[in-house]
């Protein structure tokens, strides 16, 4: 059968999970159960398939989550399992949610919210969700919103919107945008002509030597271009090293915020590049400035820079936030096959 007809629908209890799995086409359940009992030593799965075969088993203490994977690991050796959205079932949803919606954060936020209306069923049902979303992240990449942070000595962002990127801070030039290691990022077109009459320098030199050589995270540490020599040194307190890793965060921060403006949601946000990969600081200090996109960064796995994780270094709930690895030269070698086709 198709597999872009399968559905699952996952009914979470406060104590209990039912599920069934559909072909839409034909509306034939396929399989289907329940574990139940959750949390205690009596839990146990019952479920069957069309081809009538029942499997029971106990499992104590499992909970929604272990109970879910456990459906989905048995499903899977009968058949290849892929399915094209997942259903769930919400006891409440006030005023706000009179008919089926497409989850997003801010919808199960609100559904937690909502707990109070039905405090039994409301909390178990956001449980079933943020398990499935957990254990089905992935969107095909044309479905998908997100902005990707470059993060080097050289440094930029940029709004992807299903497959196409949308907006970006680079301008005519790399220079404009974010802080980087020695370039100046965005800064006030009059700054050119202050320097001119103040300083006397050309305006060659203002923008090849000044804002492209020694500006940045060297200009404002007057330490280094390298965050790693510039952390360092605030460690041993460098006001000015400070400084610069404070203004490079706040500005990625700010311009985050400013390329949302071309996104109707995001699913994520990617840090890449050598400082995005491996400089936990940074992106702990940068994700405190995005408090508005509620980033619940988890300091275990954001230490760990997401490995184990599938780069995952924020909890469950929240703005999604990956470390993802740069690969320019795997890129290079895509589009030069294409070329050589």
């Amino acid at each position: 059968m198709p597999l872009s007809h399968l559905i699952l629908v996952v009914n979470s209890g406060s104590s209990s999970l039912k599920f069934s799995l559909l072909n839409l086409e034909t509306e034939t359940v396929l399989a289907s159960g329940i574990a139940e009992r959750l949390g205690t030593d009596t839990a146990d799965l019952k479920m069957f398939d069309l081809d009538g075969v029942n499997h029971e088993e106990v499992m104590p203490g499992t909970d929604h989550r272990s109970s879910l994977l456990r459906v989905i690991n048995i499903l899977g050796n009968k058949q290849r399992f892929d399915v094209k959205a997942i259903g769930h079932r919400v006891v409440h949803g006030g005023e706000d949610f009179r008919r089926p919606v497409l989850v997003t954060e801010s919808v199960v936020r609100r559904i937690e919210g909502l707990a109070e209306l039905a405090p039994l069923h409301n909390p178990a049902s956001v449980q079933g969700i943020r398990v499935a979303a957990e254990l089905f992240p992935g969107k095909p990449i044309d479905e998908t919103q997100f902005i990707s942070a470059h993060l080097g000595n050289g440094c930029s962002a940029a709004a992807i919107r299903y497959g196409q990127s949308l907006d970006t801070t680079m301008g005519l030039t790399p220079l404009e945008g974010l802080m980087m290691g020695t370039r100046s990022g965005d800064v006030d077109p009059s700054l050119h002509l202050y320097l001119q009459e103040k300083e006397k320098r050309s305006l060659q030199d203002i923008t090849s030597e000044i804002l492209t050589r020694r500006s940045g995270l060297l200009g404002i540490s007057g330490v280094s271009r390298d965050m790693r020599l510039v952390i360092a040194a605030a460690g041993e307190g460098n006001k000015r090293a400070r400084l610069a890793i404070e203004m490079f965060c706040y500005r990625l921060a700010r311009s985050i915020l400013g390329l949302m403006a071309s996104l109707s949601s995001i699913d994520a946000l990617i840090f890449t590049g050598g400082i995005g990969e491996n400089s936990a600081p940074v992106r702990a200090r940068v994700l405190t400035h995005l408090a508005i996109l509620h980033p619940e960064l988890d300091q275990k796995l954001n230490e760990n820079h997401g490995k184990g994780a599938d780069g995952r270094i924020t909890s469950r709930s929240g703005l999604l936030c990956l470390v993802i690895p740069t690969n320019e030269e795997l890129m290079i070698a895509r589009e030069t096959a294409l070329l050589t086709e």
